[in-house]
């Protein structure tokens, strides 16, 4: 009783700071959630700020639902429960399989989710798109520009991770004028042709911080055919004639980086010339670089003292 009594005594800015304290452990706030009412409401907007979706791994006989299918069923009774959970979302964690991506845009359970949090006045601010296995690839990438980015994500998209996915529709990263994060690790954009949609690729969101493992053709289509010059000047190696090729000549530039403040890749030696134009392009507002690469233990050192040609900017 004198227990109950003193945890109501307490102000809502403690209960907040005791609950924020516990934010990185799930099963902590789980458990101080049914500890007491009081602590509920700040532990629901923790465990719901960011929410998790993945492909099923194998068929599902049609009579059965699926893991996944059974998760949206369950996401949906929780909103129909207590709505103000949906309003606590801001960020959506895909895990995608190429067998088994279509739901991300047809699914109507998954719809209705993505509906119920824009209509609780919530908007996605984190977005990550990863795949199971390298590569997996989308079914349909204008399904899913017209069901998925444009109503739900493309407008209010902050922060955007991307891992071993290929064909990524180019409208993702282009129209969204939002994104000022952005991570992409082993992952490809949809190949520049007359199925893409031109309306949908003029934003150019201005990207702040930057992280990118190894240099593929998104690279190419964020630093700008421009950029490249003569490709047969020394140090342009054949991963880099690669990105040119795959990016083509006509492929637009689908971000800006003129502003970027922060810059992290996991690279080889090889590899950094495009290092080198991308601290070109962002040479009058980058504050922090930080190379890296694997070592045989699997951990990562740095290696800026590879970087050729380097010139450190005195205003920075």
């Amino acid at each position: 009783m004198m227990y109950q009594q003193f945890i109501h005594r307490l102000s809502q800015e403690i209960v907040d700071e005791i609950v924020d304290h516990l934010s990185h452990s799930k099963q902590d706030l789980d458990a101080c959630s049914k500890a007491n009412r009081i602590f509920l409401h700040r532990c629901q907007k923790h465990l719901f700020s960011v929410i998790y979706f993945s492909s099923d791994r194998c068929n599902w006989p049609r009579s059965r639902h699926s893991p996944r299918t059974e998760r949206f069923k369950k996401l949906l009774e929780i909103f129909q429960r207590s709505p103000h959970i949906a309003r606590y979302v801001r960020g959506l964690h895909l895990d995608i399989s190429s067998s088994d991506n279509d739901w991300v845009a047809e699914d109507p359970d998954f719809i209705r989710i993505m509906e119920t949090i824009k209509q609780s006045g919530s908007n996605i601010r984190e977005l990550r798109l990863r795949g199971l296995e390298f590569p997996e690839k989308l079914a349909d990438a204008r399904s899913l520009e017209q069901n998925f980015l444009l109503p739900f994500i493309s407008t209010s998209l902050a922060t955007l991770h991307l891992s071993y996915m290929v064909d990524v529709p180019m409208s993702l990263i282009a129209n969204s004028p939002s994104i000022k994060h952005l991570s992409l690790h082993y992952s490809a954009l949809e190949y520049f042709g007359e199925y893409v949609d031109k309306e949908l690729i003029n934003a150019l969101p201005k990207i702040q911080t930057l992280e990118f493992r190894p240099p593929d053709a998104i690279i190419g289509s964020i630093i700008g055919p421009e950029s490249f010059g003569d490709t047969s000047a020394e140090g342009f190696t054949d991963t880099v004639q690669s990105i040119i090729t795959y990016s083509g000549i006509g492929t637009p530039t689908i971000a800006d980086i003129t502003s970027l403040k922060t810059f992290k890749s996991f690279i080889e030696p090889k590899h950094l010339v495009i290092v080198q134009m991308i601290i070109q392009k962002a040479k009058d507002s980058l504050e922090e670089l930080y190379l890296c690469e694997d070592s045989e233990e699997g951990e990562y050192k740095g290696f800026i003292s590879s970087l050729h040609n380097f010139h450190s900017n005195g205003n920075h």
